[in-house]
């Protein structure tokens, strides 16, 4: 088996998606409720050497694992908590009942894709709750290594996407929004039905 570092709690992680060129980010102001992908300054040559503590966020326990446990892909559940507000990614409830994933057999017949925007929320409930998923590279990687899928997250340069499930909705992935007429230097975050490789993440 690998014996490369895993990642424990707390770990505090900024989230880079190399497709944008940007990192998940949130505001301090509570008025501020939607989390957003800033973009890197094309001054800093699109690198992820674009310090801002604004994206900073703190992976933590959902449902009371120990500190030192590490994570496993796709079944240890946790938090995200942004640093500078103290509040938690969640997916939005009133989105959520709207999209009409909820009613019976609504998957089946799941034409077009469908979104769920996300929040910051100051209490963190089942909408709150997410696992990491390896993307399709690093899941053939790690599984050469010992650590695949159920194994151990690495600690570094892990390459994932969130995901969050329910028996209703099935899974939802989260998903940088490409809407018409979105700031150039910032791009929505959302939950989607469809899986892209393009919301691959690396902590």
């Amino acid at each position: 088996s690998s014996t490369a570092p895993a990642m424990a709690y707390p770990a505090a992680l900024r989230l880079w998606y190399p497709h944008f060129h940007g990192y998940l980010s949130g505001s301090c102001k509570t008025s501020k409720r939607e989390p957003r992908l800033r973009r890197a300054k094309e001054e800093m040559g699109l690198g992820r050497s674009d310090d801002n503590a604004k994206d900073i966020w703190i992976l933590q326990p959902a449902t009371g694992a120990p500190p030192d446990k590490g994570i496993m892909w796709a079944q240890t559940t946790v938090l995200l908590r942004h640093f500078g507000s103290k509040r938690y990614l969640a997916l939005n409830e009133h989105s959520l009942n709207a999209s009409g994933l909820l009613k019976e057999n609504s998957r089946a017949a799941l034409s077009p894709v469908k979104t769920v925007s996300t929040e910051l929320v100051s209490m963190p409930g089942l909408f709150s709750h997410f696992v990491l998923e390896p993307t399709g590279l690093l899941q053939a990687q790690t599984a050469a290594k010992g650590m695949g899928s159920g194994g151990l997250v690495p600690k570094d340069n892990a390459a994932v996407i969130l995901r969050w499930s329910s028996p209703l909705t099935g899974s939802l992935w989260l998903s940088c929004t490409t809407e018409s007429g979105a700031r150039k230097n910032s791009l929505g975050i959302v939950f989607s039905t469809s899986r892209l490789s393009r919301d691959s993440i690396v902590c």
